[in-house]
């Protein structure tokens, strides 16, 4: 596989209520991009982006995994298509994982957290706050957190920004919680934004369009409001770890009316 490269792995899907995902926006506007289940819910996809750099991979987020006991996984409708250490052994070969960049630590965000095979030097790199979060979960947060999905001992707990060699930049957003973070980086002259949860999927580009599942919306619309400025003043390629179609794409438009430009980015 090339390095300095960004590669995008489907990695499987679980499913919400609508009121969750799409809040106070009514029916009529989100049936024309979104098709409920048989049981009535929204399927979302997982993807998975695995930067391979000439130093390792790093990995934004790992996917739903095998997270959750048996009721769990059956309310949610869980399903993984695709096994993560397969394809990046079947791709990757022996190369080192460096760095696991977690958005949150949201169920269907570290599902391969316990069975990936990391090095001794690997690290799962989360803000401090969320890891609070994580830990000591409130009424509202708990069903979102499944304890014991991610090994204490590789956690490194950054605090705001920060810049990892090769470009890599995370940036913390709160909104969708209160340590969420989005990831920034460069390859080969282009720029990248993996929004994480903050736009979970491109139809949520809209500024105003926010789940009720994220604990602090006003931040997430300030957050939104500014990364999205920043996109389509820079040219970003822009990742949405729960599109069911494309998986990234560029954003044109103005704030008031973003629009999505699907771009196809190399699959695992």
């Amino acid at each position: 596989m090339a390095e300095n490269e960004i590669y995008i792995l489907k990695e499987g899907s679980f499913t919400l209520e609508s009121g969750a995902i799409f809040g106070m926006l009514p029916k009529s506007i989100w049936s024309r991009s979104f098709s409920e289940t048989l049981s009535g819910r929204i399927p979302m996809s997982t993807n998975i982006a695995v930067i391979s750099r000439y130093s390792g991979i790093t990995l934004i987020d790992t996917g739903v995994g095998r997270v959750g006991d048996e009721r769990f996984r059956g309310f949610f409708e869980i399903s993984v298509s695709a096994d993560l250490n397969g394809r990046l052994k079947e791709f990757f070969g022996n190369r080192k994982i460096e760095n696991i960049i977690h958005t949150h630590l949201h169920f269907d965000h570290v599902g391969n957290d316990r069975s990936i095979e990391t090095g001794k030097e690997s690290r799962i790199l989360v803000q401090e706050s969320e890891v609070s979060g994580y830990r000591h979960p409130n009424m509202l947060t708990r069903s979102s957190y499944v304890r014991g999905s991610v090994p204490p001992a590789k956690v490194y707990k950054v605090r705001g920004t920060k810049k990892l060699h090769g470009g890599i930049t995370m940036i913390c957003t709160g909104g969708h919680t209160e340590g969420h973070q989005v990831v920034q980086f460069e390859l080969k002259g282009k720029k990248f934004m993996h929004f994480g949860d903050l736009i979970p999927t491109s139809f949520h580009l809209k500024p105003n369009y926010i789940a009720a599942i994220d604990n602090f919306p006003i931040d997430t619309l300030r957050m939104k409001m500014k990364l999205i400025r920043k996109v389509i003043a820079e040219g970003h390629i822009c990742i949405f770890n729960h599109n069911t179609g494309t998986a990234a794409g560029t954003v044109s438009g103005n704030i008031e009316k973003p629009v999505f430009n699907p771009v196809d980015l190399p699959t695992l």
